[in-house]
């Protein structure tokens, strides 16, 4: 039999009654009447969300599983720097007092006051306001972008994200039940303006997402692209999200520009790509403060709070990087330079644009080929796995992520790419006969 208590329009199935298993099935009333939804109790059902089953899947997880079997693949999938933390930084950690109190319990939800301190005060001295803003450290950035999300917006809200775009974002959104608008992209990998205003004036939107340096695409927006972004927020009254994790990888001359000058702009960043230690997952936010209680308040409910002991890590790269003055750092982003160069003949070949930030590239491919064949057949026959570009909103393309490539491999990596490559492009023109 089924129970339904109806609450508000949307429903949630809780659990299957039998027998006697349904004495504590009302408890949970009070939770279901935050969540703002009403319930099916009923027998044998199994039913997910549609705000989960509609979202999109996690691409990267799905193209890793379908290739697992394949040994030795030289990875361009994935968004890694080579490099393992500062081995100065690491040797300390294992020097760090284990202290019950001060590693095993609980710690303060927006993160070590010592490493928020130091972060504030690192990004005052890069120009961001932080009299008026506040920082908290989370498990990583997506978890700092999760965040942001639930703390902008309610269900049913809308979002613009700026193409090509990272697709946790757009997840990410989705999960919070917003309603994502894309703004497309030009030949130049920036937004289509014209479009873009358009999609905002039509949608009213809560947020704008933008990714700069740009993962997939690796474009830095200059300095008159992000104000012209930040005048776009202002006149719609929107918040801007601005995603900078790979505000360190610059090459070519390029300059990062944080965007500034308006009181509703959220700032994303983390300690994955620089420090290399995605596995430590550390991220965070600098957010006006306005929005310090909805952060506490969700930061309370998800983690609790960013491992502690993944914190004390990132503290003491932190540290090694003020010490060298960033050279650590600065070292390790200049040796992908020669990555860059090495791999940079064969992807031209397929008028890939050539950008200057965080390490990736977009591939074009010929309509004769998919991105789902594309991948495959690099998989397959030249050992080199890749991203289709439809998971980040650039459809006939591929992401390819030179971050994980010492500069020693890098001529093997080219060498794969480039027989790669010139197979897809005379396939295209065999089926152009």
């Amino acid at each position: 039999f089924s129970v339904r208590i109806m609450l508000k329009k949307s429903c949630f199935v809780y659990f299957g009654l039998c027998g006697r298993s349904n004495r504590h099935i009302f408890n949970s009333a009070t939770f279901l009447k935050a969540l703002g939804t009403s319930t099916i109790v009923t027998r044998h059902q199994n039913m997910s969300s549609s705000r989960a089953m509609d979202a999109d899947r996690p691409f990267i997880e799905d193209v890793l599983d379908k290739y697992s079997e394949l040994n030795g693949l030289t990875m361009l999938a994935l968004g890694s720097s080579y490099w393992s933390p500062p081995k100065k930084s690491l040797e300390k950690l294992q020097q760090l007092d284990m202290d019950v109190n001060k590693i095993h319990r609980y710690s303060n939800i927006l993160g070590l006051n010592s490493l928020r301190d130091k972060l504030k005060l690192r990004f005052q001295s890069l120009g961001l306001d932080m009299a008026t803003n506040d920082l908290i450290v989370t498990a990583g950035a997506n978890q700092a972008f999760q965040s942001t999300a639930l703390a902008l917006c309610d269900n049913g809200d809308q979002a613009i994200v700026l193409a090509p775009y990272y697709f946790s974002h757009k997840l990410a959104l989705q999960l919070a039940g917003v309603k994502v608008s894309v703004a497309p992209f030009g030949s130049d990998m920036l937004p289509d303006w014209d479009q873009l205003e358009s999609l905002i004036k039509a949608n009213k939107p809560k947020m704008v997402v933008m990714t700069s340096p740009n993962n997939p695409s690796g474009k830095v927006f200059s300095a008159s692209d992000v104000a012209r972004i930040v005048s776009l927020c202002r006149a719609a009254d929107c918040w801007l999200v601005a995603d900078q994790t790979y505000y360190e990888f610059l090459f070519d001359g390029a300059q990062h520009t944080f965007p500034e000058g308006y009181d509703k702009i959220v700032h994303i960043f983390s300690f994955s790509k620089a420090f290399g230690m995605p596995g430590w997952r550390v991220g965070y936010a600098i957010y006006p403060k306005l929005l310090t209680e909805s952060y506490r308040k969700i930061q309370d409910t998800i983690p609790t709070h960013a491992t502690v002991l993944s914190q004390h890590l990132a503290e003491l790269c932190l540290d090694t990087y003020h010490e060298d003055g960033g050279r650590w750092v600065s070292d390790k982003v200049a040796s992908l330079e020669a990555v860059r160069q090495t791999l940079w003949p064969s992807l031209e070949t397929m008028n890939t644009v050539r950008t200057c930030g965080a390490f990736y590239f977009l591939v074009p491919l010929p309509p004769e080929v998919s991105e789902e064949e594309a991948v495959d057949v690099l998989a397959r026959k030249f050992g080199l796995l890749l991203m289709p570009g439809s998971a980040f909103g650039a459809p006939q393309h591929m992401r390819l992520s030179y971050g994980s490539i010492p500069p020693a491999s890098a001529m093997q990596a080219e060498q794969q790419l480039r027989a790669g490559l010139q197979y897809i492009a005379e396939l295209a023109a065999e089926r152009r006969k």
